[in-house]
């Protein structure tokens, strides 16, 4: 039997966003817009990270994005109005255009002092979103308290310069984004797009993208004989079934429901009804007829006519899969039996002439017609060549007659009255 594997591949090949982990900066609480003020937050590292990603709410303006993280290499910088320039730059980008996270890569140890500054706006203001003093946050579950620090300059045409602390006041609110693993993002999954029922066959999935495991899941009505846990997987449908099969790709960052395909199949074992006097298959591409076991020669048709008792079966095959049906047990009558059903012989009683008919089913040769008297004399032989035959028997006086009609090699006897 085959199943179709409708490949209504849906690409959900899904980018799990929380890869990435956001540090609270807590919501907006004000704002501060000037020409020369750049506010935001500095920090000791309680944990080793890698900044990955860096954003500005829009809550106070969506104008483009400046930022700069910074290394300080004497200590925290100290309260206004004393300034530092003992840091290093690890991260500047100005006139951000795209209100969207700025991806980085930004390695942080555990120990480090660092500085996270921004504002959007353009030449004429710098907007600062803020929130609340001394901000505790937590990276990797572990507590660490942002405090404000920034510098008087304008950070879109220059960098950070003259940098001091302002611990009890609100930070400014520059979202770092960490945990900077990629997610398992495989393509497709590969096999035949069509399978036969109770045999295996590989799927596989491209195994370059990331992904150190590979967790299938076969629809019920299908086996997933081995291979779990890899990129190759070997599956028997054993059912018909309309159900998906799928697969997730996971890695030390993520799992990740990456790849569907629709399984569909049809319910096309083959079977077997009877309409007298013929034997029909359910529908398929093609036929071919057995009894006992024996191959029919030339029977290769949706309906059979049986010309003997004993055990039918016939065998489909679709798209290379051949199976066949379950044995049908014929016996319901004999093969005379079954010519005489097909057979008319009126009118009853007749007079001058018979007509004996045939249904277009009987189309063996050598058919005839004998007449005997009740003593069992033979009063008429002739042959029967058309569907239709008339029969004079008016040289036969009145009386009951017994005639007996043959088709090929068999024959059955019917009473026939004269007046």
């Amino acid at each position: 039997m085959k199943l179709y594997l409708i490949v209504f591949l849906f690409l959900f090949s899904i980018s799990i966003l929380n890869a990435q982990f956001a540090a609270p900066v807590g919501p907006q609480n004000i704002t501060l817009n000037t020409a020369n003020q750049i506010r935001g937050y500095h920090f000791t590292a309680t944990t080793s990270f890698t900044i990955c990603g860096l954003y500005i709410p829009d809550d106070n303006s969506s104008l483009p994005q400046n930022i700069e993280v910074v290394r300080f290499t004497n200590g925290a910088p100290p309260a206004w109005i004393m300034t530092t320039n003992d840091f290093v730059s690890l991260f500047y980008i100005s006139q951000y255009a795209i209100n969207d996270t700025i991806p980085c890569s930004i390695p942080v140890a555990k120990g480090d002092i660092i500085g996270v500054y921004g504002a959007r706006g353009n030449t004429t203001l710098m907007y600062n979103s803020l929130s609340t003093p001394n901000y505790v946050s937590n990276i990797y579950g572990k507590p660490v308290t942002f405090i404000r620090s920034g510098m008087n300059s304008p950070l879109h045409n220059q960098q950070m310069k003259d940098i001091f602390s302002e611990q009890s006041q609100e930070i400014g609110r520059i979202s770092m984004r960490y945990h900077c693993c990629e997610p398992p993002k495989p393509d497709f999954i590969y096999g035949p797009s069509e399978v036969c029922m109770n045999i295996p066959y590989s799927f596989y999935i491209d195994s370059s993208y990331s992904a150190t495991q590979y967790i299938w899941s076969a629809p019920p009505g299908a086996t997933l004989n081995n291979g779990q846990g890899t990129d190759t997987v070997s599956i028997t449908f054993t059912n018909a079934i309309t159900d998906t099969l799928w697969v997730k790709a996971v890695n030390g960052c993520d799992t990740s429901l990456v790849e569907y395909k629709v399984v569909s199949s049809l319910p096309i074992i083959p079977t077997i009804t009877y309409n007298w006097p013929e034997l029909i298959s359910s529908l398929a591409p093609s036929y071919q007829w057995y009894v006992n076991g024996n191959l029919l020669p030339g029977e290769i048709f949706q309906t059979h006519t049986p010309t003997q008792n004993g055990n039918y079966e016939v065998e489909i095959d679709t798209l290379g899969c051949k199976y066949k049906s379950a044995l049908y047990a014929f016996g319901s009558f004999s093969i005379e039996e079954w010519i005489e059903k097909n057979t008319r012989l009126y009118p009853v009683p007749a007079k001058d002439a018979i007509y004996i008919e045939f249904s277009e089913k009987l189309n063996s040769e050598n058919k005839g017609i004998e007449i005997f008297d009740i003593l069992g004399n033979l009063v008429f032989k002739g042959e029967l060549n058309s569907t239709l035959n008339r029969i004079s028997v008016s040289q036969l006086q009145a009386g009951i007659y017994f005639t007996r009609i043959k088709s090929g090699h068999y024959s059955f006897i019917k009473k026939m009255v004269l007046e």
